[in-house]
């Protein structure tokens, strides 16, 4: 981890259960990197397939995508992504911060 914050890279460790939905604390965590940082971040988990998507669902919706949009492209990114228990989760997840001032770009 030393080289790589050497390198100017920042290691952000936010575990939660695989499978499951993250907790509140970790959410706000992660929207606040997302937000309040104009910086490219990456993000990954073991196989992802759960976490990561999750998490990247969330700033998407937070950015104003809808969670149909969301989940779909998601998965065409990467097949499998998001199980049924974290797919109810994104269908019930309500944004909660204000619109603008941050949003996210997909390559």
């Amino acid at each position: 981890e030393g080289r790589v914050q050497a390198l100017g890279i920042h290691v952000h460790d936010m575990n939660f259960p695989d499978g499951e939905a993250p907790p509140a604390s970790l959410i706000a965590r992660w929207l606040d990197l997302c937000f309040s940082s104009d910086c490219t971040i990456a993000v990954h988990c073991v196989a992802g397939l759960g976490r990561a998507p999750l998490l990247v669902a969330i700033a998407l919706m937070e950015s104003g995508m809808p969670w149909e949009e969301t989940v779909d492209l998601i998965r065409r990114k990467r097949r499998g992504a998001i199980n049924r228990v974290q797919l109810k989760y994104v269908q019930e997840y309500k944004p909660t911060r204000k619109k603008g001032g941050g949003g996210c770009l997909l390559m």
